[in-house]
């Protein structure tokens, strides 16, 4: 009877993917030092898959140094100061990827996620134009 239980026990316990991601096994287009702290954002579902993207939180913390912990970058989010695309974003797991617009009014800045090398998004800045247009073909 003991061993059934535990067989059906050991079976429920563990179920679905970890909602955890450490910075050591994050993609290697995330531009992150990987052994300053033990985790990072995990991109959710969205526009972009999580190879092909970069979550906000990671693009605004850790490669713009628009803040320097995560506190500060949900409360930067929470006040809809940032902008993807023209559309408030305050998840700061949102997957950002290639070609996207983000818009930041507090600094009155705007980047474009591009290509930069071997599969990395890099942010650009965009002097002056129309922000709200993408580039189709490349």
């Amino acid at each position: 009877m003991k061993n059934q239980v535990s067989r059906i026990e050991k079976k429920m316990t563990k179920s679905g993917g970890s909602k955890h991601q450490k910075r050591i096994a994050s993609p290697r287009n995330w531009v992150l030092p990987r052994k300053k702290h033990k985790f990072a954002f995990r991109a959710d579902p969205g526009p972009h898959s999580k190879d092909k993207s970069v979550p906000i939180g990671i693009l605004l913390r850790d490669i713009l140094k628009l803040a320097e912990t995560a506190h500060e970058l949900k409360f930067i989010l929470n006040k809809h100061y940032v902008k993807v695309d023209g559309r408030v974003v305050t998840n700061p797991k949102f997957p950002v990827g290639l070609m996207d617009v983000i818009q930041i009014d507090q600094i009155n800045k705007s980047f474009r996620l591009l290509p930069h090398y071997l599969h990395v998004l890099a942010p650009y800045e965009i002097k002056k134009g129309p922000r709200n247009q993408k580039a189709c073909q490349i």
